[in-house]
């Protein structure tokens, strides 16, 4: 597998791990719990609103489009995905629409923020959210994705 360098990172970009091979299932959520017993967390809400014309996003009484724009890496443990997402404000969203309430737990585990996203109190989606700019075959990347995979399974 060939090397992918990801761009310079800014204020908008972020980079989601998701790894693969895992079961959500109710052994996981009983290690969800174990490792928030361990560690400390966070608990944030957003409100999402999915249309037939984008994603929009509310914060503080504020509406802004989401725009995203997404490159995805993989090798045999994980998908990369490097995001760019720009947030336009917005005045008015189309008519037919539905509303989201997604519960994000945020558990700080070395160098990576594992985020455990709940929707209508049932687990729907978690990732590994890492800030620095990373190499998909970088050996500590992979490491470290080892450890926290180990925790997981």
């Amino acid at each position: 597998m060939t090397s992918h360098n990801l761009h310079k990172k800014n204020n908008n970009d972020i980079t989601k791990i998701y790894l693969k091979d895992i079961d959500i299932n109710n052994s996981f959520q009983d290690k969800i719990k174990k490792i928030k017993t361990k560690n400390s967390y966070k608990t944030i809400y957003k409100k999402l609103i999915l249309t037939n014309k984008g994603i929009f996003e509310c914060v503080n009484d504020t509406i802004f489009e989401i725009v995203n724009n997404e490159t995805i890496h993989e090798n045999k443990d994980f998908f990369l995905v490097h995001k760019n997402i720009k947030k336009h404000k917005c005045y008015q969203i189309p008519y037919n629409y539905k509303a989201l309430l997604i519960k994000q737990e945020i558990i700080k585990i070395n160098n990576f923020k594992i985020i455990f996203e709940y929707l209508e109190d049932k687990l729907h989606d978690f990732y590994l959210l890492d800030h620095g700019v990373k190499n998909i075959d970088d050996f500590i990347l992979n490491s470290e994705i080892s450890l926290v995979r180990e925790m997981l399974i």
